[in-house]
Parts: C-alpha cells; structure tokens; sequence
C-alpha cells in the first residue's frame, strides 16, 4: 500500500498514489534500519517519514500550505501496521 494526499484525512493510506516514490523510500529505509537489529519505534519512524517527505515533497508539510498534517502517533501506528505489517 502507498499513500495519497487527502485534503480532510491528511496522508491516507490507497492503492494508487501521487507520490509512490516518498513511500517506497520510507518502507526501504524503515526495513534497513529493522534488519540492523534496531529497533523501529514511533519516533523514530516519524524521524524516517518526516525527512522523505521533507525531501521529496516538502509542500505536503509546509506549516502554511492548506493540505499540511502532522504525523500523529496513531498515523505512524497505521502506517507501520498497513504498509508494513508491523504490530506493536
């Protein structure tokens, strides 16, 4: 699953997306450090997913844009549990 921008909802999590690429860099970058034997916590992973999008597609995060969000814990709960499987 990728994520896709949704005016209401903030980042949502769909099968078609405008920007697969951010997504496929933070699942990458997110295994990787899980592979090292560390462990992937909420913080950690907002670090993660915050920097690629910063990088990417800062206009998502822009604290003036209209469609900006924040990465709330439970957005990073249901991103690392439906992109990745992951469970707490």
């Amino acid at each position: 699953m990728i994520f896709n921008l949704n005016g209401q909802l903030g980042l949502t999590f769909i099968e078609q997306s405008q920007y697969p690429t951010i997504t496929d860099a933070i699942v990458s970058q997110l295994q990787a450090i899980r592979l090292t034997g560390l462990p992937v916590h909420v913080p950690l992973a907002r670090a993660v997913i915050t920097a690629h999008i910063q990088h990417r597609a800062p206009h998502l995060v822009a604290p003036d844009s209209a469609s900006a969000f924040t990465l709330s814990t439970s957005w990073i709960h249901k991103f690392l549990q439906d992109v990745l499987n992951w469970s707490f």
